[in-house]
């Protein structure tokens, strides 16, 4: 003798659940989430990657140059506070420490420039170079440009 089914123990075939398909919904859901948050990271990463570099290459630019002094000062005797940069040695100075660095040919739309400052007594370097985003600069075609600027004064 077989028993009768217990009522909502059987389902037919024919007949569909309103939740059919939820779980993928929520899975594509959480995937799309999941990508853009990685997304997000290694953009991040890539501007701080190229910010350090940059700072890198400018400090040591600015360094070089504000070794520069003037050779007259340092022949007079010139008090070490009141030495005056030379502005050709310390674009020079500059010009090789940029050059050791790699960086114009690593980094994308790589721009530098140095000026003295402080009557003399102070270099100021700029560098910038484009981050590239991974996804997005192949979406969008360019990545974030990034800026970053270096002092240094003379030694005593």
């Amino acid at each position: 003798m077989t028993r009768p089914a217990a009522p909502g123990a059987h389902r037919s075939p024919c007949r569909r659940s309103a939740e059919t398909g939820q779980v993928t919904l929520f899975i594509i859901g959480f995937c799309v989430v999941l990508l853009t948050a990685l997304a997000g990271v290694a953009a991040a990463s890539s501007v701080y990657l190229t910010r350090r570099a940059l700072t890198s290459v400018a400090d040591g630019a600015a360094v070089a140059a504000a070794d520069a002094v003037r050779e007259s000062d340092v022949l007079d005797g010139t008090v070490s506070g009141q030495r005056r940069l030379d502005s050709t040695a310390a674009g020079q100075a500059a010009a090789q420490a940029v050059a050791l660095s790699g960086a114009g040919s690593s980094m994308t739309d790589f721009r530098w420039s140095g000026e003295l400052a402080g009557n003399q007594r102070e270099v100021l370097v700029t560098a910038s170079a484009t981050a590239d985003i991974p996804l997005a600069s192949s979406l969008f075609g360019r990545g974030v440009t990034v800026t970053v600027t270096a002092r240094s004064t003379g030694r005593p």
